[in-house]
């Protein structure tokens, strides 16, 4: 089993982690000669990506020191990324350049010794951020997997969860209340949790793993988890 606890440079530029303190924004990603070269070969603008990086670096540390944009933090993220889809475009780049990674040392070990099985662990960020959670597509991970591991905790979601509140919600979702982004949360991840204040000192029902765990063996029914 192998496993990689990092995320693209879009969500840790928003701070969509526990991370304390929250990620710098000018610091999340890397356009030496070879990440421009591959992104070329994909046809993604790297100079527009660079400059994308740098408005979304500003908007980041504008909102973090407090200050609201005009139209509301997510409506000011929306025209950051229709303005510069080079991000979303550079998020895809780091999330397949992972699963090659994932397909290669599958490959190399089945070369190796065939009866090895092979998987991979995920980070428990999938529990939090709908980003990354998006990002780990099963079906996809499917083709160069024996089983995968998908962290689940619950004693200690919830204090980090916290912490990845307080980042997201001074920037994406900044016009929200933390009860309210918590309960947008629970919604998007398709949670059924326990108050908010509770939640934070408590974490996760031990039920929502559980079920969670039924679900993903339903989709790798052939190779387990």
């Amino acid at each position: 089993m192998w496993g990689s606890e990092r995320q693209d440079a879009l969500s840790d530029s928003l701070g969509a982690t526990h991370d304390v303190p929250p990620i710098d924004p000018g610091s999340v990603t890397c356009f030496c000669e070879f990440c421009q070269s591959k992104a070329k070969e994909r046809g993604i603008n790297v100079e527009r990506a660079k400059q994308g990086f740098l408005e979304l670096e500003k908007f980041v540390r504008s909102t973090r020191s407090g200050i609201r944009p005009v139209d509301g933090y997510y409506v000011q993220f929306w025209r950051l990324l229709l303005r510069y889809p080079e991000l979303a475009a550079w998020e895809m780049f780091w999330t397949d350049s992972l699963r090659e990674t994932y397909a290669a040392i599958y490959k190399t070990v089945k070369t190796a010794k065939p009866t090895v099985p092979v998987g991979w662990h995920i980070w428990h960020n999938n529990s939090f951020n709908p980003i990354y959670r998006a990002e780990q597509d099963l079906h996809e991970l499917s083709n160069y997997s024996d089983f995968i591991k998908v962290v689940m905790y619950n004693n200690c979601g919830g204090e980090r969860m916290a912490p990845y509140a307080d980042n997201i919600g001074s920037t994406l979702y900044g016009d929200l209340s933390k009860p309210g982004l918590i309960d947008l949360n629970y919604a998007l991840m398709g949670f059924k949790e326990i108050a908010t204040i509770r939640f934070l000192t408590q974490g996760y029902r031990l039920i929502t793993s559980t079920a969670r765990r039924n679900a993903l063996s339903r989709v790798l029914p052939a190779r387990g988890l």
